[in-house]
C-alpha cells in the first residue's frame, strides 16, 4: 500500500482517537518529508531501518527554510526538529503494526537522535523583581492586577501559554490551592485535565484579581484573563503589544531575551 492512502487512514484513526489536530498535522507531515526523500513510497513494506537513517542523516546537512527562497536560511536544523521528523515517522510505522498492515515494524531498530542537553537560561531574581515592578507600574490597576496575577501563575507553575489563555473563570476557586488547567490539544478529552498546585501568593494575587479588578461583565466567552475592552485573552491577542503590554515587558526593563520569554521563568 502506499503512503498516500494510508496516511487517510492514519488521519481517520487518529481523529476517532481524539488526537489533537497539531499532533495529527505532525505525523502527516514527517512521513510526507520522508516518503519524498525516498523518492515516493508506494508500498511501507518495503521501507528498511537504512531508509530511515539515510533520511535523518539527509536532515542533518539540510538548511533551515531551504524550500523557501525567501527566507533566510540561518544554519542547518537543529537536532530536536531532526528528532522530531524521526518521531513521526516512528508513530505511523507504530500505528501500522497496531493495524496489522505490517506483521514486523522495520524501523523499529533505529535509536532516535540524541537531543541537545544544554541548559536553558533562566531569569535571575533581579530580573523577575524588575518584571513585577514594570507590570506594576501600568496607570490602569485592574490590568497591573491581572499581570502580577499571570506573572506570579506563569513563574509558579510553568503551565504553558496556550493553556494560560484558555483558563476560565470556574477553573480557580479561592481558597483551594489548586487550579484546574486544560492541557495542550483537549478540547475534546476531559482526560487532559489536571490540578496544578498554586503558592500562596499566587493563590492571592489570583483572588485578588479576580475579586476586585476582573471586569464584571467580560465579552464572549466567560475567560479568567480578559483584554482592557473585556475580550478574553487569546494567543494572538497575547503575541501584539499594543493590545496585551505583557510581551513588551522584558524590553521595558531593559531584557532583551528570545522567542517565548515567559518560558525562561519557569
Amino acid at each position: 500500500m502506499s503512503v498516500d492512502s494510508l496516511l487517510n487512514r492514519y488521519k481517520l484513526a487518529a481523529q476517532a482517537e481524539g488526537m489533537s489536530k497539531g499532533g495529527i498535522n505532525h505525523v502527516t507531515n514527517s512521513m510526507r518529508y520522508f516518503s519524498a526523500f525516498l523518492g515516493g513510497i508506494e508500498d511501507v513494506k518495503k521501507v528498511t531501518a537504512d531508509d530511515l537513517r539515510r533520511f535523518l542523516a539527509a536532515l542533518r546537512q539540510r538548511q533551515r527554510w531551504q524550500d523557501r527562497p525567501t527566507i533566510s536560511a540561518g544554519g542547518r536544523l537543529s537536532q530536536s526538529t531532526i528528532n522530531n521528523y524521526y518521531r513521526g515517522v516512528r508513530r505511523f510505522y507504530s500505528w501500522l503494526q497496531r493495524e496489522g498492515i505490517l506483521k514486523d515494524n522495520p524501523i523499529i531498530t533505529v535509536r532516535a537522535p540524541k537531543l541537545p542537553t544544554k541548559l536553558p537560561r533562566v531569569l535571575t531574581e533581579d530580573e523577575l523583581q524588575a518584571l513585577f515592578k514594570a507590570a506594576r507600574a501600568n496607570e490602569h490597576s485592574w490590568i497591573a492586577d491581572r499581570d502580577e496575577a499571570i506573572l506570579s501563575l506563569l513563574i509558579d507553575t510553568g503551565i504553558r501559554l496556550g493553556e494560560l489563555v484558555n483558563l476560565n473563570r470556574d477553573d480557580f476557586k479561592f481558597p483551594q490551592d489548586t487550579l484546574m488547567v486544560t492541557g495542550k490539544g483537549s478540547k475534546y478529552k476531559a482526560s487532559k485535565q489536571r490540578l496544578v498546585p498554586l503558592s500562596k501568593d499566587t493563590e492571592y494575587a489570583l483572588n485578588f484579581y479576580v475579586e476586585d479588578s476582573r471586569p464584571l461583565e467580560p465579552m464572549g466567552e466567560d475567560k479568567l484573563f480578559l483584554c482592557e475592552d473585556g475580550r478574553p485573552f487569546s494567543l494572538t491577542i497575547y503575541s501584539q503589544p499594543r493590545v496585551c503590554g505583557l510581551p513588551g515587558l522584558p524590553r521595558r526593563v531593559g531584557l532583551v531575551l528570545p522567542t517565548r520569554p515567559w518560558h525562561r521563568a519557569k
